[in-house]
């Protein structure tokens, strides 16, 4: 019934309503259930999923031959499931505008999906078949991630961007459009840039990353400075539990 009422803001209620609690991803749908919803804000709790920091630095050390740059100067790295709301074919795009203009680039884009035909036609139709790599599925993204000089989200919205957080825990920096919960992730021009929802603009981004050493080292100082801690997430399970008597 969920998936049938997606987008009914009375669907979404009436389910809702069903339950005394509901834990939210981001400070942001939190907000977003709350007044959406009209909920009581105690019945509403902030829970970032939990990430194993270690284990993501562990397994992104695994020796892996195409993580490694190869002949182009920079590298790019995008990561997600093929779908609309990911928005990878702006990645075409902004492709064709940084190959046009002489940058020396390779962008390896790595999941699968409903929307990977829609993806390679958009390479196809921009000639940047020789920059654009879908290399498909990795049951290990992490030693990519690590190998990029940044990672770049190009979706029009997410929930938690769990990408974003696994690439600053490898000291690689983001550039991102812009949506809701991004902000709770990536300090603007400390760790990441964040840009308008236009392929254009990712592009404007990325020009100024490989133009501008000072900005690029400044931007993975604040990548290597970043902590990422499940610490707050325990506490506010604990006292979820503790609300529910368990």
């Amino acid at each position: 019934k969920y998936c049938n009422i997606v987008g009914d803001p009375d669907g979404l209620a009436e389910v809702y309503s069903r339950f005394n609690h509901i834990a939210c991803v981001t400070e942001a749908s939190t907000k977003a259930v709350i007044s959406g919803l009209e909920r009581d804000p105690k019945s509403v709790h902030w829970i970032r999923n939990m990430l194993p920091s270690a284990i993501i630095s562990e397994r992104a050390d695994e020796d892996i031959d195409e993580a490694v740059h190869g002949a182009r100067k920079f590298v790019f790295v995008s990561v997600g499931r093929l779908s609309e709301e990911k928005a990878f074919e702006r990645i075409a795009v902004a492709s064709k505008i940084m190959m046009e203009r002489g940058y020396d680039f390779e962008w390896r884009l790595i999941g699968d999906g409903a929307d990977r035909e829609n993806i390679e036609k958009a390479v196809m139709d921009n000639g940047v078949e020789e920059r654009v790599r879908l290399m498909g599925s990795r049951l290990n993204p992490y030693p990519f991630i690590k190998a990029a000089d940044c990672l770049v989200i190009t979706s029009r919205y997410e929930a938690q961007p769990m990408v974003a957080n696994e690439a600053l825990i490898l000291d690689t920096p983001v550039i991102s459009t812009e949506f809701a919960s991004v902000r709770e992730v990536i300090t603007q021009g400390v760790n990441g840039v964040i840009v308008p929802q236009k392929a254009e603009d990712l592009a404007d981004a990325l020009m100024k990353f490989m133009d501008d050493k000072a900005f690029r080292e400044e931007l993975s100082k604040g990548a290597e400075e970043f902590r990422y801690s499940n610490d707050r997430e325990l506490e506010a399970i604990d006292g979820l539990l503790g609300i529910l008597g368990i």
